[in-house]
């Protein structure tokens, strides 16, 4: 019994990691890091504990995973889930089969899952009128500061909000939505604003006031509006194709290169060192949470990260000094865990902590070991060293070369999209292929430039060279970034000699030297 309840814990503690986001991207995190845990679950068993393929098969999966946890917050769930499923598959020391493990495993993510779906059911549809509404008063917030010393500010807020409505309406939408044609013209809203702020173009006072009515139409409504379309404006096998694009960009193959040496060094550690396999794999789920495959990790985020595991482990081997039965170990692992949850918001390392000492502590629920902890402690601490030397201090280029890459990529995509307005202008091409490929490469522009600047921010905080090399490239982000709202201004009214100048602007960009 204890064997189940311990794997079941083992998912609600990782599953609360992931709970971030909208009610329907939680939902769909959980189900995806559960299939991610399963595959892991799988692999691990076929592989074994010892040989060259213990190290092999955990050294590939880490490879994709690394590749696919760039495409988002739920395939990174995913890709996480499934390197830390081959390790305790291999090294759980689990009594249980595989169909067991995924059932149990299965159980955890539902606990985790059902006060979502319940959230989702009762009040999922508002939550989403609320986001689309939230796009309509920021734009009519940045139309009605248009040309004064505030539209920037109003600018960067309608980007923010546009973002957490793709996260909620686009990106997790499964199937026809009521909401989807209310959808559709917010993100054409959106973009007329912000064409008209690159534009210096102005609107009326009744212009702006309609979308304020309808803002607050959307928040006021008890009931989801009539389907009038179920177009997106990015459609599904659009999102697929970038998806697939950014899997195979350098920076990913960067990614998934470290998080393979990485877990394939933590892999050949473990099977030289642990003799007895009950739980060892610890050493390889530490190296997993400190080299996160997600698109790019951070220095400061990678200190956060191991000194919320190593506090989680310290934690956990005080807690079992004073475990009388297995019940008492999982009640201070569910304590443990919300508190995580509860001063996430503080810093980052609470969370790690939180989780790392109920993740701990599940494994030892049934069966509490004063042993246990401190070799736990031991691999937690070889899991850091690892981590950071291979995946950070001597990785070549780590952070500079990936900033570098991004701004590339970014640039790429804004030329991509001024070419798509050109050749609309020019007539060339079936009317339905022209929009569908400027909605795919203005979307992908957008996307691109503004996860270039946010990321390029974070950077800036780093130690050098890293930190100073994102400082240099700021300036090109940002300006990068402007661009993208003058390509769509002019995708309004088509201009050679404006085309022109955003191409020579783009060159400048990308040259070395002052913008």
């Amino acid at each position: 019994m204890w064997d189940e309840v311990g794997v079941a814990y083992l998912a609600v503690a990782c599953a609360a990691v992931f709970m971030a986001g909208s009610l329907r991207a939680r939902t769909v995190t959980v189900l995806t890091q559960w299939t991610g845990a399963c595959v892991g679950f799988g692999l691990g068993v076929l592989a074994g504990s010892s040989g060259p393929a213990a190290i092999v098969v955990p050294t590939g999966v880490a490879l994709l995973a690394g590749a696919m946890g760039v495409v988002g917050p739920a395939m990174t769930a995913a890709a996480m889930m499934a390197v830390i499923g081959v390790g305790y598959g291999q090294f759980g020391g689990s009594v249980l089969s595989w169909p067991q493990l995924c059932l149990w495993y299965g159980i955890g993510s539902a606990a985790m899952a059902l006060p979502v779906l319940i959230g989702l059911v009762a009040r999922g549809r508002g939550q989403d009128r609320a986001l689309i509404a939230d796009v309509f008063d920021r734009s009519a917030d940045l139309l009605d500061v248009v040309g004064t010393p505030s539209a920037k500010a109003a600018r960067a807020e309608l980007a923010a909000a546009s973002a957490r409505c793709r996260e909620s309406m686009q990106d997790h939408l499964i199937g026809r939505s009521p909401l989807r044609s209310d959808y559709t013209d917010a993100v054409t809203v959106a973009l007329r604003a912000a064409g008209t702020h690159a534009g210096g173009g102005t609107v009326t006072a009744d212009e702006i006031a309609t979308l304020r009515v309808r803002a607050a139409g959307l928040r006021a409504l008890t009931k989801p509006a009539p389907a009038r379309s179920s177009r997106s404006p990015v459609p599904v096998q659009v999102r697929f194709t970038a998806a697939l694009a950014a899997i195979w960009a350098p920076s990913a193959r960067r990614t998934a290169a470290r998080l393979g040496v990485c877990i394939g060094a933590a892999s050949a550690v473990t099977v030289a060192l642990h003799h007895d396999q009950s739980h060892s794999f610890w050493l390889v789920l530490t190296v997993t949470v400190v080299v996160r495959p997600e698109y790019g990790s951070v220095f400061s985020r990678t200190v956060n990260r191991v000194a919320g595991t190593v506090s989680g482990a310290v934690l956990a081997a005080v807690a079992l000094l004073f475990a009388i039965t297995g019940w008492s170990v999982a009640i201070v692992a569910a304590l443990a865990l919300s508190a995580g949850r509860l001063f996430s918001r503080y810093s980052y390392s609470f969370s790690v902590a939180g989780a790392t000492t109920s993740a701990l502590l599940s494994a030892c629920i049934g069966r509490p070991d004063l042993l246990f902890p401190a070799i736990r402690l031991a691999d937690t601490l070889l899991g850091c060293v690892l981590a950071l030397v291979l995946g950070y201090l001597v990785w070549p280029n780590q952070r500079r070369g990936a900033d570098a890459t991004r701004l590339a990529v970014a640039i790429a995509a804004a030329r991509t999209y001024l070419d798509d307005v050109r050749t609309t202008a020019a007539g060339l091409g079936p009317d339905r292929d022209r929009d569908r490929d400027r909605d795919r490469d203005r979307d992908r522009a957008y996307r691109s430039a503004h996860a270039l600047v946010a990321q390029l921010l974070t950077d800036v905080d780093e130690p050098p060279p890293a930190g100073r090399h994102a400082a240099e490239l700021l300036p090109r982000a940002l300006k990068l970034d402007a661009l993208i709202d003058d390509i769509t201004a002019l995708a309004e009214h088509v201009d050679g000699a404006t085309a022109a100048e955003l191409t020579a602007t783009l060159d400048l960009i990308e040259r070395p030297g002052p913008v």
